[in-house]
């Protein structure tokens, strides 16, 4: 009569270091997953950026065109830019800007002003970079833009100053 072979028996010590190694490595990937979706993305630097860019590159004084819907960035309208409201249009209490369209000189175009979130525009003064509860933060963005206007067009830019307010 022959003995049984277990073949299997021999390798089972080997399983013990494989599933400990195995182990650690979940264990060290669903940290770093969880470490990295957890992380905060909430700087006042980011915040400032979406706020202009949001405005430059949206319909909300850029010439959109009826049929397709299309929105050209870089191109106001001045109508818009008269009419629009910018408190209705934003609603974060921590965040203002003064949005200036200025043409070149010799065109017949006016310069429009608009002040969103007045408030915040008009307690912040010239801080900048101030740490601290009620402090606020400031970036200037400067665009190249087209101003057009029924039948006139012509070359300006558009300053969005933007002031967010500490909330720490």
């Amino acid at each position: 009569m022959m003995p049984k072979r277990r073949k299997g028996q021999a390798e089972m010590l080997e399983w013990f270091p494989r599933l400990i190694l195995l182990l650690v490595a979940v264990v060290v990937i669903a940290t770093l997953v969880i470490v990295f979706t957890n992380r905060t993305t909430d700087s006042p630097e980011l915040g400032r950026a979406a706020y202009a860019y949001h405005i430059y590159y949206s319909h909300l004084i850029m010439l959109q065109d009826e049929q397709t819907g299309r929105v050209y960035p870089g191109i106001v309208d001045t109508k818009k830019m008269e009419s629009v409201v910018f408190d209705e249009v934003f609603v974060q209490s921590n965040i203002g800007a003064t949005i200036t369209m200025t043409p070149i000189d010799g065109c017949p175009l006016q310069s429009i002003k608009k002040i969103h979130n007045s408030n915040i525009v008009d307690a912040s003064g010239f801080s900048t970079s101030v740490n601290g509860i009620g402090a606020s933060t400031r970036e200037q963005f400067t665009f190249p833009i087209t101003i057009t206007s029924d039948a006139t067009s012509c070359a300006g830019t558009l300053v969005i100053d933007v002031i967010r307010k500490n909330l720490e």
